[in-house]
């Protein structure tokens, strides 16, 4: 977690970089990515999407030419579709009132639907509007639509089967938005800013007084006096609309893409952003908004709705709607990052090192024994483009797509060389490594290379797939190749001379990587994301769960009770894999480039980020918080915290009994499990300790109240308490 000072701060995904100035930055050594901002659900929508309306347990969509789509959201981690209604026209937006969703559209104008009936909605009425109807909103008996360069109309509703024109009023730009607070109507309109429109008498709208705004105005929302307009290209505008004879802009906040929808909640504007999908910005000082941070998911994202503490957003290309917790608003951070030549695509990590295989720079060695600030230590430049990496002692096995096999010596990682290379047909991509035999699949399948004499590798098998492959592990004497249309394939290498197809079964779509462990293969799929395949010697392979991703899953690697994958448009998701049959979703790590693969370690998760390079994550904390509220692996054992007093303030004493010399460390955590503090951190001798905690965070800063979890592991021991700070 980071806090932010008036210094400028710059965050690029979900690598940080602060200049010069005052900052505090708090230890901690793991992350419970559920309790940051997170994807939690998708739904396509069968259709161009470009607005979403929330509201109870549906969601109600301008779907383009399918028309009308209604959704159920009543768990919105699995959202589901219910019921459409097609409108032979293109619906591009959206509001609900009661019984009835009232559609713009492109041809047609507004389209009123009866929607009692989730499944079967309806139509009851239509009144064509001049222009293109955009948007619609609805106060009272009047609908206010916005027509592009025709302005904005007001529609008498109050009989939905016979809606009717009352009011209209020309706007000098392309009114896109209208938001409509007693009796002022606020418009986007496109290149000539906001319009503030009386509608005090909404047959006869007045025009009163403009802003123009530094680019394209897309999209506003109205809270209080404020206006928080999606201006395009030039981010987010805050205007003052005490006045509405003299709005004024009083902030303003470069964003990453260009903003094309907004809501606020709270302290926060949440921004539908084209390119990185979604930006969060602080406005609690309207004057002086704050990038918070990004999630990505796509290229087209054009609005974002808010109903309680989740938000949808809404991807036009394809349709899709994202849903994402947003109890906390904060975006999780990474570790830290390095930029490598070419574009990161395979990675392997040993100790202190990372081999990143990069396309058109060979392989790039990073030491990462301060891993806020890894640096590239070695190269050898190795033709074509480098995707699989796989290390087995002193020797790198690396894959290029274009020419073969490579084996380098990094017994030394500051200066490589290369020992070897072993041309081989197809178009290989990935590489495991057992003793003296490499294992290689691609678009040829797989090939079985003698190692043994680095100086002399040579194929000793080879067996055609049926379809390209794109990653492989092995356990035992199987190999498990993730192939396109074959999904997982597992062939038998008893004799490895002689590999034999055993089982293959479909993944939805195609599957990229996979890793295996015990009797279960965690599969990372495109367009789906985590399929687990149960796998025994004596009966075929089943799917025992699916787990959706926001994009397209690359790669995966497992790291205690947890998967991670990389996810292309969006960095690293996690996933609780203790129970395998269903597995929870606990978040999205964003990053800056294009999530190619990733290598988990006990204790960081390494992610080759495509032209972004190298970048470095937390783990997901196992204990003291679990998403599944279950006790941690290690029990509390032999040793026990007392707090007193408790509840307290303003401040409390932490005490504990050391049966031996220990090594000892004793931190403090909030409700959703990020580090505050640390009290102890060092050897302690044997015997009585007390600890005062006086209510403050490592940066010294008084806490807010409330609750808080004290964590205590002494050597091999390890125990946790609850505290209670009161006002």
């Amino acid at each position: 977690m980071k806090w932010r000072f008036l210094k400028t701060v710059a965050v690029t995904g979900m690598w940080v970089l602060l200049t010069a100035g005052s900052f505090c930055v708090q230890a901690q050594d793991c992350l419970h990515y559920e309790g940051y901002l997170h994807w939690v659900g998708r739904v396509f929508t069968l259709g161009d999407a470009s607005e979403v309306v929330p509201l109870g347990d549906f969601a109600y969509v301008a779907n383009g030419f399918a028309g009308l789509r209604i959704i159920n959201i009543s768990d919105p981690t699995a959202p589901t579709l219910l019921g459409s209604l097609p409108l032979d026209d293109q619906a591009l937006g959206v509001d609900v009132v009661g019984d009835y969703a009232f559609v713009a559209t492109r041809e047609t104008g507004l389209m009123i639907v009866n929607i009692t009936s989730t499944t079967n909605p309806f139509l009851v009425g239509t009144v064509d509007i001049p222009g293109i109807a955009y948007g619609v909103t609805v106060v009272g008996d009047h609908a206010y639509v916005t027509s592009g360069f025709y302005g904005l109309h007001v529609v008498d509703v109050s009989e939905p089967a016979s809606p009717v024109i009352v009011g209209s009023v020309d706007t000098p730009g392309y009114a896109q938005t209208a938001v409509v607070v007693g009796e002022w109507a606020y418009v986007s309109d496109g290149e000539a800013g906001i319009q503030l429109i009386s509608v005090s008498q909404p047959t006869a709208p007045t025009l009163v007084s403009s802003l123009d705004t530094p680019h394209y105005a897309a999209d506003l929302v109205v809270i209080d006096h404020y206006v928080y307009v999606a201006d395009t290209d030039a981010g987010i505008q805050v205007v003052d609309v005490t006045d509405q004879l003299q709005p004024e802009i009083i902030g303003s906040l470069d964003i990453p893409g260009y903003a094309r929808g907004i809501s606020v909640v709270g302290h926060f504007a949440f921004i539908a952003a084209h390119a990185p999908g979604l930006v969060v910005v602080d406005v609690s000082q309207p004057d002086l908004p704050i990038l918070v941070g990004s999630q990505e998911f796509g290229s087209s994202t054009v609005e974002v709705a808010v109903q309680g503490d989740f938000l949808y957003m809404v991807d036009r290309d394809p349709g899709t709607i994202n849903i994402l917790d947003a109890s906390n608003p904060e975006v999780a951070q990474g570790v830290g990052a390095v930029s490598v030549p070419g574009s990161s695509r395979g990675i392997a990590v040993v100790e202190d090192h990372a081999f990143v295989g990069s396309l058109g720079a060979g392989l790039q060695i990073v030491d990462v024994t301060q891993p806020t600030s890894p640096v590239v230590v070695g190269e050898v430049a190795i033709p074509g483009h480098v995707r699989g990496v796989a290390i087995e002692g002193d020797r790198a096995y690396l894959v290029s797509a274009d020419y073969g096999l490579y084996l380098v010596d990094v017994s030394d990682p500051k200066a490589p060389f290369l020992i070897s290379e072993l041309s081989i047909p197809g178009y290989m991509r990935d590489i495991v490594v057992s003793g003296h035999l490499a294992y290689t699949v691609g678009a040829a399948g797989l090939r079985v290379i003698d190692v043994s004499d680095p100086l002399n590798p040579h194929i000793i098998a080879a067996l055609g797939l049926t379809d390209d492959c794109y990653g492989v592990d092995l356990a035992g004497s199987q190999i498990y190749v993730a192939c396109t249309s074959a999904g997982l394939q597992i062939i038998n290498v008893v004799d490895p001379t002689d590999p034999e197809i055993m089982y293959a079964i479909g993944t939805v779509d195609w599957a990229l990587d996979v890793a295996v462990r015990d009797n279960m293969a965690f599969v990372a799929v495109r367009r789906v994301g985590l399929v687990v395949v149960e796998i025994t010697q004596v009966t075929p392979p089943t799917i025992v769960s699916v787990t959706y991703s926001p994009s397209t899953a690359n790669g995966i690697s497992l790291v205690d009770e947890y998967a991670y994958l990389a996810v292309e448009a969006a960095g690293m998701q996690v996933i609780d894999i203790s129970q395998p049959e269903t597995p929870i979703n606990l978040g999205v790590l964003n990053t800056p480039g294009v999530a190619y693969r990733v290598a988990a370690t006990p204790r960081y998760a390494f992610l080759a980020d495509g032209s972004s390079g190298l970048g470095i994550a937390y783990l997901q904390c196992g204990s003291p918080l679990s998403a599944r509220g279950e006790t941690p692996a290690i029990a509390p054992t032999g040793i026990r915290l007392a707090v007193n007093p408790n509840p307290f303030n303003p401040q409390t004493g932490l005490s504990f009994q050391l049966p031996e010399d220990s090594r000892v460390n004793l931190a403090i955590f909030d409700a959703v499990g990020r580090r505050v503090t640390t009290l102890v951190d060092g050897q302690l001798n044997a015997g009585d300790h007390e600890i005062i905690w006086r209510g403050r965070d490592s940066c010294g800063r008084q806490v807010a109240a409330g609750a808080y979890l004290a964590r205590l592991v002494a050597g091999n021991r390890f125990t946790t308490s609850r505290l209670m700070l009161v006002k």
